[in-house]
């Protein structure tokens, strides 16, 4: 993986640029810790040194004037964490539908007459519905009022903060670490279990049907999904 894509579903600007930075700092932090372990870099010092400039680019340019890089330093420094912007529902629901992403960050109060709203109908707890409907994706919900988040929603997998704690990066780091270590990495939308389920609905079950074809049609359509189901399962 080249890149983690994360969108960013809030209507304040401050909030993306928050991000942004959140996000810069993270990829140049991530990178001097894997590149100074390879490099065996521990003296703090120069790692401080590291850590005071100004990007990733930066860093991986002085590593390159003081070390002989191997491409194992070249991927490392080639994964960066990403973000997209959307702030109303409509356009994260167009960006979801068009994109791929790896996680998302949600505000709940999207609209300016959220206020006048039951919890259950914040704009925010409309969209989370919409897109668990849709997509199997880790998700943190941070906003003003973490307690508002719909109680339709499984909070022990879709984790709620407020806006002042945890900071963006460590929100970040949460979101590649939920991703990459539990459950979504094989049930989530484009995970393990999505890639052979797809592959073997293309590639495999029509070829294992196509001789009983016109057996199977004249069946009736209860009877036609047990046949299949059967089929599959042993």
């Amino acid at each position: 993986m080249s890149e983690f894509k994360i969108l960013l579903i809030d209507d304040d600007v401050e909030q993306e640029q928050q991000l942004k930075e959140a996000i810069e700092n993270f990829n140049k932090k991530y990178f001097i810790n894997k590149a100074s372990k390879i490099l065996g870099i521990t003296e703090g010092k120069q790692i401080a040194k590291l850590s005071i400039l100004d990007n990733k680019e930066a860093v991986y340019n002085k590593l390159k004037e003081d070390f002989s890089l191997s491409s194992e330093i070249d991927e490392i420094f080639n994964f960066s964490v990403i973000y997209k912007a959307a702030d109303t529902p409509e356009k994260a629901m167009l960006l979801l539908y068009k994109e791929n992403f790896h996680a998302l960050i949600v505000d709940l109060k999207l609209e300016t007459d959220d206020n006048n709203k039951e919890d259950e109908n914040y704009s925010g707890n409309v969209l989370l519905k919409n897109i668990i409907s849709k997509e199997i994706i880790p998700i943190i919900v941070r906003t003003g009022f973490p307690n508002k988040m719909t109680q339709e929603i499984n909070r022990n997998i879709i984790k709620s903060c407020s806006k002042e704690t945890p900071t963006l990066e460590e929100v970040v780091e949460e979101l590649i670490d939920y991703y990459n270590t539990s459950i979504f990495s094989i049930f989530g939308s484009r995970g393990k279990v999505d890639k052979h389920i797809k592959d073997f609905f293309w590639n495999i079950l029509p070829e294992c049907f196509i001789n009983k074809k016109e057996e199977i049609n004249g069946l009736d359509k209860g009877i036609q999904e047990k046949v299949i189901i059967r089929y599959v399962s042993s």
